[in-house]
């Protein structure tokens, strides 16, 4: 019974955060197309491995403006605004493409779809912040998280089984599964209005009012500047997980890498499932920044596990270590933002935010692939928990900021 109470960290949270849970939850569970992203281009529009890799690049940078513009016009037009007409148009195009042949036109198709899913992400962070308080915000977001990966348990597997001979499906389906969550939040979700309730804002920050620009904003709260620079270290590093790991899995064991990978991945996933209301509740009381510190070291430690040893018992521990980690940063970097941040520009910092990660899943392989391919598997995790050791003591070192503000 002892888990139970620790569920109760979610309780009593308003309304509007049970069915944003709800929601992203069943968006998650029809989220099949993207996870497949290089399979459709190389096995059903027949693309080669550089060509695929081509598409993705193209496809990472295709967002970078839709972001940006997408941020503007959340803060400017609304949250729900946004998050429908990104969503409901992006669900469109994945009908059309159930119904087209494959083709080169599919991939632009994709590309687009998935740049207007992407401005949908800050703008429902916007509106978790601001339905939310300081007091609870950490919990809501941690509720929303606990939701996405619960979602993501189901569509993997449906779509692996159908992606072979039922493609279309899968498209029809993602959409569908968009379209009623969008209903769900347009429906019984009202757009709140700016009042700045956060007494954690800087005054500066609360004068700028709508005419700042995100960049004026930035520099005028410079502890939310620091912070996204360092969130960039913590996700260049975290990157490898899916990027350098499956590599070596597949050196260290040959035909079985790819189902000791798997194997990987299934324990991170039932480990956030496990893990994230008792983090949460058990972390309620501490500054976040201490928390994602403690989460960065998690990260060190996984990665120099990652480096030194090679025996499969080893990496799950490591992945343990890991996903420990990637449960209190998450959990507490966005209720963070949100709490720096003036909800008249919390549409343009989630924006900057996401595009800042999304930055690092594009460059964080092209680097690392050239490393590893000049030296080798151990030292390249030494490097990466190198830089991971840096920005744990950046964390640390923006807390004593923080605090002395």
């Amino acid at each position: 019974m002892r888990k139970l109470n620790f569920l109760k960290v979610y309780s009593g949270l308003p309304k509007d955060i049970y069915i944003l849970f709800i929601a992203k939850m069943i968006t998650c569970m029809g989220m099949f197309i993207m996870p497949l992203w290089t399979l459709i281009l190389t096995q059903k529009i027949g693309l080669t491995k550089s060509q695929a890799g081509l598409m993705t690049t193209i496809f990472a940078v295709a967002q970078a403006p839709g972001l940006l513009l997408g941020g503007k016009l959340i803060d400017k037009v609304g949250r729900k605004r946004v998050v429908f007409f990104s969503q409901t148009f992006g669900a469109i195009i994945y009908i059309i493409c159930a119904v087209v042949p494959m083709s080169m036109t599919t991939v632009v198709m994709l590309i687009a779809a998935s740049t207007l899913y992407t401005v949908a992400s800050p703008a429902l962070d916007a509106l978790t912040a601001d339905i939310t308080t300081p007091e609870n915000r950490k919990a809501s977001f941690s509720l929303i998280y606990f939701g996405i990966n619960l979602g993501y348990t189901i569509s993997p597997m449906l779509g692996g089984f159908l992606f072979a001979r039922h493609l279309p499906l899968l498209f029809v389906l993602d959409a569908v599964t968009t379209i009623i969550s969008t209903s769900l939040i347009m429906i019984y979700i009202k757009e709140p209005r700016f009042k700045n309730p956060d007494n954690t804002l800087s005054e500066s920050a609360q004068d700028d009012g709508r005419e700042a620009s995100v960049l004026q904003v930035l520099w005028r709260t410079r502890i939310l500047l620091y912070f996204i620079l360092t969130m960039f270290i913590y996700q260049f590093c975290y990157t490898q997980w899916s990027f350098m790991l499956p590599l070596q899995m597949g050196d260290f064991f040959g035909g079985n890498g790819a189902l000791n990978y798997s194997f990987l991945v299934t324990v991170n996933a039932i480990t956030v499932i496990a893990l994230t209301p008792i983090a949460t509740a058990l972390t309620q009381k501490f500054y976040p920044l201490v928390i994602m510190a403690f989460g960065g070291f998690c990260y060190f430690i996984s990665f120099v596990m990652f480096g030194f040893f090679k025996d499969l018992p080893l990496f799950i521990i490591a992945t343990l270590i890991l996903t420990l980690g990637e449960i209190l940063i998450s959990v507490n970097s966005s209720s963070f933002i949100a709490n720096q941040t003036p909800d008249t520009h919390r549409g343009r910092v989630n924006s900057l935010s996401t595009f800042m990660q999304g930055t690092c899943f594009a460059v964080a392989p092209l680097i690392m692939g050239n490393v590893i391919s000049i030296t080798n598997y151990q030292t390249s995790w030494w490097i990466i928990a190198g830089l991971m050791l840096l920005g744990f003591l950046s964390m640390l070192a923006l807390n004593r900021k923080n605090r002395r503000i």
